[in-house]
């Protein structure tokens, strides 16, 4: 099951721009990088000025045994962008 999810997650950050929606000035979107999945929300403000939020995150645990030494890891990557 947890194989299916992030499947499906994958599959609709990659079509991102085929599951963006607009509507009355507000763009929002999912997007995919090397920070991890996350969301992009554009508002038109005026002619020549827009508001740009985004954010994402991911958080893993790696554990692995190399040569009879265990090694364990928690990551975390987030981010936040205003614009």
């Amino acid at each position: 099951m947890k194989h299916l999810v992030c499947r499906l997650l994958v599959c609709a950050f990659l079509l991102g721009g085929a599951v963006t929606t607009k509507a009355q000035g507000l763009a929002l979107g999912p997007k995919l990088g090397t920070l991890g999945p996350g969301v992009e929300l554009t508002a038109y403000l005026t002619d020549n000025l827009n508001l740009r939020v985004a954010g994402n995150y991911v958080a893993f645990t790696i554990k692995d045994e190399i040569d009879d030494i265990d090694y364990e890891g928690d990551v975390k990557f987030a981010s936040v962008l205003a614009l």
